[in-house]
C-alpha cells in the first residue's frame, strides 16, 4: 500500500513550528518572569502557582503565528505549578540576555526586570544572573564609573523637575497640541535627562522604561530619537549603579559576583570602585577574590596601578591566610617581583618603594 504524500509546505511549516517550540523568544521569557514574581512593597518573592502561555500561545503571540490576523485573540494562560522557582527564573534570565539592546522598546523592559531581580530577588543565584545580564548592557554602552556615588539634593531636584517636565510634554504630544518650541524643549530634555547621573538603580531603570514606552506611540522621528537615546543612556547607566549596589549585597557569593561582572563589563576601570567598597569585607572569600581581581586586572593595564599596590601592600597582612597568600602572588605578578611568601618581606619591599618616589619628587 502506498502512503499518501505529505506536501513540502506542511513538512518546512510543522519543521518551523517544532524549531520554535525548542527556542523560547526573549518576549515569552520575559513574560514567565513577570508571571512568577509578586512585588510585595520593595522586595520580590516567587509564586508556586502561577498563570502563563504555553508554548503554542506563544506561537500566536510573539511567534511566526502571531503575523496572521486575529489568532492572537486565541493565545490563553493557563494554570501551572512551578516546582523550582529559582530555577525557573534563572532559565529565563539566560534568555534574556539574547535580548536586542539597541531596540528599546524591548531591552528597557528586559533591563527594568533583571535589574529588579539583581535587586530583591530572595535567591541569590537569581540575582547573580541578573547580574549577568546587566553586565552585556554595561559592556555594550560603557557608562563612566566616575557617575557613580552620591548626589546632592539640588542634583536630584532639578533631575525629577526634568522627568515631570517629559510627562507634561508627552501628554501635550499623545493629544497632537505640542507647538515647534515645545517640541525643542521636548527633544532637549530627553538629551538631557539621559546625560544626567541618577542617583539610584531604579530610579534609573524606572525613568528608561517609560521613556521607551513614549517611543512606542511617539510618531515624530526627531523625538522619538531623542527620547530612544535618553533611554539607553538610562538603561546603562541604571544597569552600572545596580553592579554598584550588588557589591553590597547580602549574600557574599553575589558580592563576589558583582565585582566579576563589573570587571568583565568595564575592564580595570572598574578596580578603584571595587576596591574601595570590598577591601575590608568581613566575608573572607570576598577579600580573597578582590584581591585576585586586583592582581590579574591591574596587569591588564589602562588603571593606575600605584593605589591597587597599596592596596595589595596592605592585603598581604591579612589575618586570613588565604587573603594574604593571593596579595602576594597578585603582588608578585603585577610588579613582576615574583612570589614572596613574607609579609614583612613585602612590607619592608613597599616602604623602599614609596621612600623611592619621594626622593624622586
Amino acid at each position: 500500500m502506498t502512503l499518501p504524500t505529505i506536501p513540502k509546505k506542511l513538512v518546512i511549516c510543522a519543521a518551523a513550528l517544532g524549531a520554535f517550540a525548542s527556542c523560547k523568544t526573549v518576549p515569552h521569557a520575559l513574560d514567565d518572569l513577570k508571571s512568577i514574581h509578586m512585588v510585595p512593597g520593595n522586595t520580590l518573592e516567587h509564586r508556586f502557582e502561577v498563570e502563563r502561555y504555553s508554548f503554542f500561545s506563544a506561537l500566536l503571540l510573539w511567534g511566526p503565528l502571531s503575523h496572521i490576523p486575529g489568532v492572537g485573540g486565541k493565545a490563553a494562560r493557563s494554570t501551572e505549578r512551578i516546582d523550582d522557582p529559582a530555577e525557573f527564573c534563572v532559565s529565563n534570565l539566560k534568555i534574556l540576555r539574547s535580548v536586542n539592546l539597541n531596540d528599546v522598546t524591548e531591552s528597557a523592559e528586559v533591563v527594568f526586570w533583571a535589574g529588579a531581580i539583581a535587586e530583591a530577588d530572595p535567591f541569590p543565584l537569581a540575582r547573580i544572573e541578573g547580574l549577568r545580564l546587566l553586565a552585556d548592557v554595561v559592556h555594550e554602552f560603557q557608562p563612566d564609573p566616575a557617575t557613580l556615588g552620591d548626589r546632592s539634593v539640588e542634583y536630584l531636584q532639578s533631575t525629577k523637575k526634568r522627568f515631570t517636565r517629559i510627562k507634561e510634554l508627552f501628554d501635550l504630544s499623545l493629544a497632537g497640541t505640542l507647538t515647534d518650541e515645545q517640541k525643542n524643549e521636548y527633544i532637549q530634555t530627553a538629551k538631557e535627562l539621559g546625560v544626567t547621573p541618577a542617583s539610584l538603580a531604579s530610579e534609573a531603570r524606572d525613568w528608561s522604561r517609560i521613556l521607551a514606552s513614549c517611543c512606542l506611540v511617539e510618531t515624530d522621528t526627531k523625538v522619538r530619537d531623542a527620547l530612544a537615546t535618553g533611554s539607553m543612556l538610562l538603561m546603562a547607566r541604571g544597569a552600572l549603579l545596580q553592579l554598584d549596589r550588588s557589591l553590597g549585597d547580602a549574600h557574599e557569593r553575589v558580592r563576589v559576583a558583582a565585582a566579576r561582572e563589573m570587571i568583565a563589563a568595564l575592564g580595570p576601570a572598574a578596580l578603584p570602585r571595587i576596591v574601595a567598597r570590598l577591601q575590608e569585607d568581613a566575608n573572607v572569600d570576598v577579600r580573597r577574590a578582590v584581591v585576585a581581581f586586583a592582581g590579574d586586572s591591574a596587569r591588564i593595564g589602562a588603571v593606575e596601578t600605584e593605589p591597587i599596590i597599596k592596596f595589595l601592600a596592605g592585603a598581604v597582612k591579612d589575618p586570613e591566610p588565604a587573603v594574604a597568600v593571593n596579595a602576594m602572588e597578585s603582588l608578585g605578578r603585577l610588579t613582576g617581583v615574583g612570589r614572596q611568601y613574607d609579609a614583612d618581606w613585602w612590607g619592608r619591599w613597599y616602604e623602599k618603594r614609596v621612600q623611592n618616589e619621594v626622593n624622586i619628587k
